[in-house]
């Protein structure tokens, strides 16, 4: 059970430099609902749990298709849970999104060719 006061961080891989915060419930669901537009998760496997307390950390693989161009990404994850009277009420997620939306055509990590960049200009 997610606990109406939940935080969410999500901490890219290093030198990616992009991430993001999101707080409260409301927040939270308006995040999920993009991930279920955007993607479809084709693999999403824990690879190792461990905890102490109220903090759990757990790890991962994932295989994920863009819903707009059928792109399929692989990818590790980390998740840092935090509970407090049974519900959670922090989640932090440790992921390479930037190269996730890069390969979906989201955003972009590495400068285009002169080539793409003429056609980009033509879009």
């Amino acid at each position: 059970m997610i606990s109406r006061c939940m935080n969410m961080r999500q901490s890219p891989s290093p030198g990616a430099g992009r991430g993001g915060a999101w707080k409260g419930l409301v927040e939270m669901e308006n995040f999920l609902e993009a991930v279920t537009v955007n993607m479809i998760h084709l693999e999403y496997v824990c690879e190792g749990m461990m905890g102490c307390d109220d903090i759990d950390t757990s790890w991962g693989r994932f295989r994920t298709q863009s819903t707009r161009s059928k792109q399929i990404f692989r990818g590790q994850w980390m998740h840092r849970v935090v509970f407090c009277d049974g519900k959670i009420i922090e989640l932090h997620e440790f992921a390479d999104s930037l190269s996730v939306a890069e390969v979906f055509g989201l955003a972009r990590q590495t400068p285009l060719a002169p080539h793409e960049a003429e056609a980009a200009k033509r879009v």
